[in-house]
């Protein structure tokens, strides 16, 4: 930058940002790249002959990963961009890893893949797979059927009206 404010930038005014643009090419053909480098000990100009470079394709040559870091809930879903998308049951209360690469989200527990969803247009939806939810509801329901529940007294209406009419307690 210091090269770019001595060489170019020193005392200088643009009326618009059109000149000041046009000024500056002209600058790096006719000045910036004729000089050697002194990193490279070359001229730029040399350095950047087309014939030289290799084609850009609109692909990179490696993978951007980003990662995003949930705890599943215990309705077996985890929020991502407003979305909720559901995980095996038997990973809640779990922390998982989320990727969002080429319309998908794959979902990792301790780098083990355990859930894949397309990802969802737009906000607030729920994306539920069933079978996230298989064998969950046996088990929740095994335990209400062993815990029973405790006897009521069952007794006439007539002791109910008396109570309401201010009366005591029939036996």
């Amino acid at each position: 930058m210091k090269y770019v404010k001595r060489s170019f930038l020193a005392g200088e005014e643009f009326p618009s940002l059109a000149f000041a643009n046009e000024q500056t090419l002209a600058w790096v053909r006719e000045v910036a790249d004729q000089r050697i480098h002194g990193t490279t000990h070359e001229q730029p100009a040399v350095r950047f002959q087309r014939e030289n470079l290799r084609p850009f394709t609109s692909r990179p040559p490696y993978v951007l990963q980003v990662w995003q870091t949930r705890r599943v809930a215990t309705d077996c879903l985890v929020s991502y961009a407003s979305i909720r998308y559901s995980v095996p049951w038997r990973y809640v209360h779990q922390t998982v890893e989320l990727q969002e690469q080429g319309g998908l989200i794959s979902i990792y527990h301790q780098g083990v893949l355990i859930a894949t969803h397309r990802k969802a247009e737009g906000k607030y939806q729920v994306i539920m797979d069933m079978e996230h939810y298989r064998g969950l509801t046996g088990k929740h329901d095994a335990k209400r059927i062993a815990a029973p529940l405790p006897e009521v007294e069952v007794r006439s209406l007539d002791v109910y009206a008396s109570l309401a009419e201010g009366g005591a307690l029939i036996g």
